[in-house]
């Protein structure tokens, strides 16, 4: 594992696009939501909307449930000497619509 971090997201948040940019491997990102619901490359779900490169990974989720959402990345084929990882999130609220 790399990171497994979170973050709250409060009431009224409508949207919400996790993101992470990497070099040289591939880092599988899994989200769980507060209501305990897993979401990853293979989840299905009209609330999800998914993209995949070589370097690059996003989940869009619609209609989120508010509060601690966990992030987890794992390096699934990693170099010796590490990787650079960014993780992103924007969130967008109901009264920016």
């Amino acid at each position: 594992m790399i990171v497994d971090t979170g973050e709250s997201l409060d009431e009224g948040i409508f949207d919400i696009r996790w993101e992470t940019d990497w070099n040289n491997s591939d880092i599988d990102m899994t989200l769980r939501a507060p209501d305990g619901q897993l979401w990853g490359r293979n989840t299905k779900s009209k609330d999800l909307e998914i993209f995949l490169s070589y370097c690059h990974e996003f989940y869009d989720i619609k209609h989120i449930v508010s509060g601690e959402w966990q992030v987890s990345l794992y390096g699934v084929n990693l170099p010796p000497e590490g990787v650079f990882v960014l993780l992103t999130f924007t969130p967008i609220r109901y009264d920016q619509l």
